[in-house]
């Protein structure tokens, strides 16, 4: 029995699978590219991978609305077969703390940031209260921030401009400052300051301010103010 072989089907198969690899591929940059453009606007953190048609969506949302609402958005681009939600969240922290600590090397900024403008909003104000003096990030991202958080961490580190050294720490909307004043006029704007309201609705738990012609270990707790160990 003889096996006949025909070249010009083999090859006429080639081609097909070929075309359909290449067009395949096609349409899945085409509908990344397209699915990013309509996510970019009010998703940016979202980022997209396609297998033919089939979508998974990935990223750091800041939020469980924010998470639906890309999902929904992706699921509706013209072309998209199903959307894989591959999105996560970020950590809740309970409490919810941020500390800013002034030293002769800079100021370190550490602890929890809610998601969204707030980071990059607390890095303008320590740059521009404290214009040539490092400031390094290392503030982790997390939900459960109280509404006036924003608020009260930029105050808290627009006065470590009037610090030579210190530091301003916040738990909830609990506010914390310690240190030694720049100078006499700085150690008036402090105590001042903390006398008043605070921003975010944020409460006064412990000063202790040390004005900057004091002996080494002297600190000042403000007027009325208790000031724990």
């Amino acid at each position: 029995m003889k096996n006949w072989f025909w070249p010009g089907v083999t090859t006429t198969a080639l081609l097909t699978a070929l075309a359909v690899w290449f067009g395949s591929g096609a349409v899945e940059r085409d509908l990344a590219s397209r699915t990013s453009a309509a996510l970019a606007a009010d998703y940016p953190w979202a980022s997209v991978d396609l297998t033919g048609r089939d979508l998974t969506l990935k990223g750091m949302a800041p939020d469980e609305d924010a998470q639906a609402g890309a999902v929904k958005l992706a699921a509706a681009v013209p072309g998209v077969h199903s959307v894989d939600n591959q999105a996560v969240l970020p950590p809740v922290a309970d409490p919810f703390v941020f500390s800013a600590v002034k030293t002769d090397d800079g100021v370190t900024l550490s602890g929890n940031v809610p998601p969204g403008p707030a980071r990059t909003d607390i890095l303008v104000i320590a740059e521009r209260a404290m214009p040539g003096i490092r400031v390094t990030d290392e503030m982790k991202l997390a939900r459960g921030a109280a509404p006036g958080f924003p608020a009260l961490a930029g105050f808290a580190v627009s006065q470590l401009a009037d610090l030579s050294l210190g530091e301003v720490s916040i738990s909830d909307l609990d506010y914390t400052i310690r240190g030694r004043a720049a100078g006499p006029d700085a150690y008036e704007v402090l105590v001042t300051a903390v006398a008043g309201v605070l921003p975010g609705e944020g409460k006064l738990v412990s000063a202790r301010i040390v004005p900057p012609t004091a002996a080494p270990g002297a600190e000042k707790p403000e007027p009325g103010e208790e000031t724990p160990e």
